[in-house]
């Protein structure tokens, strides 16, 4: 919270090996903090906390990403730039696990799901398929949740 985020993000680069420079300032332009950089986290917002997060999260490289609830908390413009920021990485070819008890997120951004319910994985499918009942009939997320999972929470 002392720190910038530019400082966050070097001490999260020096875990790692051989990340230069460059690569600190492309996750920079990557998650949009180009001009908040050297500010103090203490005065972001929670969007743009996220956003750093996230940047420490790449600065490797990883091929997979687990996210959990990644706009919780955040007012309409945060989620907005959350959920761009998250399809932009799958685009990029990262591929996205996001832990989430918002459906409507999920539909937002998921082309999967699996449902959880007392510890076991009791749906796995595509958001197409997952959301298509017999007869071709397409429901929402959540009333296909609650019609397949049996409840409206995942335990």
């Amino acid at each position: 919270m002392y720190l910038s985020g530019y400082d966050n993000l070097k001490i999260t680069a020096n875990n790692y090996k051989n990340i230069s420079n460059d690569r600190i300032n492309e996750v920079i332009k990557i998650v949009g903090l180009e001009n908040r950089i050297k500010d103090k986290v203490s005065k972001y917002s929670l969007g743009m906390r996220q956003r750093l997060g996230i940047a420490q999260a790449i600065i490797n490289k990883p091929e997979l990403l687990i996210l959990d609830e990644p706009t919780n908390g955040l007012d309409v413009e945060g989620i907005i730039e959350i959920r761009n920021l998250i399809k932009d990485l799958s685009k990029k070819g990262i591929a996205i696990l996001i832990s989430s008890h918002n459906l409507t997120e999920i539909d937002n951004l998921c082309n999967r799901i699996i449902a959880i319910k007392k510890g076991k994985i009791v749906a796995d499918d595509t958001i197409e398929n997952f959301t298509t009942i017999s007869g071709n009939k397409k429901l929402t997320l959540e009333e296909a949740f609650i019609k397949k999972v049996g409840e409206n929470k995942i335990d």
